[in-house]
């Protein structure tokens, strides 16, 4: 099918990599909207972490947390590595994550630019709003001042 008379052709670019990362290659105020829906805190575990180092003959993987936190094979030493979105160990971990993320977002857009956000338009599992094994662990005020803060260096 062809494009009809006097329609523009966009060229498009697709990068994949960590946010933070592609992100800070891309020049200053050159998007003009941002439409993203991060992943949310503890709700997805995209696969995408692994052991590293040890023995490759160790059965450590079966051992892989649901939620990993930083841990070592106790059988061979291998260190478990996921820097995914959304697995971080506590709500400020998660935040500064996404701050960091937010920071280079607010760097790329153009004076006129949009960012839209979906975020937490999900279930909870226990009173507090977070899917944790200890309830009311976490609170509000925690996290609302960890965002009033300026973001940490990279």
């Amino acid at each position: 099918m062809s494009a009809p008379s006097g329609a523009k052709h966009h060229s498009y670019e697709l990068l994949t990599g960590d946010a933070s990362e592609v992100l800070r290659t891309l020049p200053a105020a050159s998007v003009d909207c941002v439409v993203t829906s991060p992943p949310y805190w503890r709700m997805r575990d995209y696969a995408t972490g692994r052991w590293n180092g040890g023995k490759a003959d160790c059965l450590h993987a079966a051992d892989a947390p649901a939620h990993p936190t930083p841990r070592v094979c106790a059988r061979c030493g291998a260190s478990w590595t996921d820097a995914q979105h959304g697995l971080e160990p506590t709500p400020t971990a998660y935040v500064e994550h996404l701050r960091q993320v937010f920071y280079e977002l607010r760097r790329l857009l153009s004076p006129t630019g949009t960012l839209w956000l979906n975020l937490g338009d999900n279930y909870s599992t226990n009173s507090d709003g977070y899917r944790c094994a200890q309830p009311l662990r976490y609170r509000e005020s925690e996290v609302d001042r960890y965002i009033e803060s300026p973001p940490r260096a990279a």
